[in-house]
């Protein structure tokens, strides 16, 4: 099974780590993706509007942007 059979929550779970008491990280990546109207949204987020949803820390928060900054380099570098 490759990353690329994953769901989206189920990537970003991976990225997460570990859930918080009372919610598992698939369920808080779910929670992330509704709140930020899905990948699109997500890679558009700042730390601040991630640090408003449930669960987000700062590290988290952090960890999630960097992944999407990371992203988004890749594919511009792809586009020459």
């Amino acid at each position: 099974m490759g990353v690329r059979r994953l769901k989206d929550a189920e990537v970003l779970a991976v990225i997460i780590g570990s859930g918080i008491p009372g919610c598992s990280s698939i369920e808080l990546a779910a929670r992330i993706l509704r709140r930020t109207s899905g990948t699109a949204g997500l890679a558009e987020a700042n730390v601040e509007q991630l640090l408003a949803i449930d669960g987000v820390g700062p590290a988290l928060a952090m960890r999630i942007v960097a992944g999407c900054e990371l992203s988004r380099r890749a594919a511009h570098r792809a586009k020459g």
